[in-house]
């Protein structure tokens, strides 16, 4: 899991390459309060690398964490957005 630019000030990217493919993977962004602000479904292809850009209008500048499910694997990433 890569996320990029990182510090971002409208939207960012998120980059991950799986070696199995995953047709019910979950992307969610969740801000420090432990609120989710952002939840997508992605059906990711084995062995392909996916770009995800995820834009963040509306949101206030602070930490948020960035988590990838698929069935009982996840991972983890933060992002910090600034003005």
């Amino acid at each position: 899991l890569h996320i990029f630019p990182n510090p971002f000030s409208d939207e960012f990217v998120v980059s991950l390459k799986l070696p199995t493919s995953a047709p019910k993977a979950q992307l969610e962004v969740w801000n420090a309060q432990g609120q989710m602000v952002h939840a997508r479904t992605l059906a990711i292809p084995g062995n392909t690398l996916l770009q995800e850009t995820i834009t963040a209008d509306g949101w206030p500048k602070g930490l948020y964490l960035v988590r990838l499910r698929n069935g009982n694997e996840e991972a983890w990433g933060k992002v910090l957005k600034v003005e």
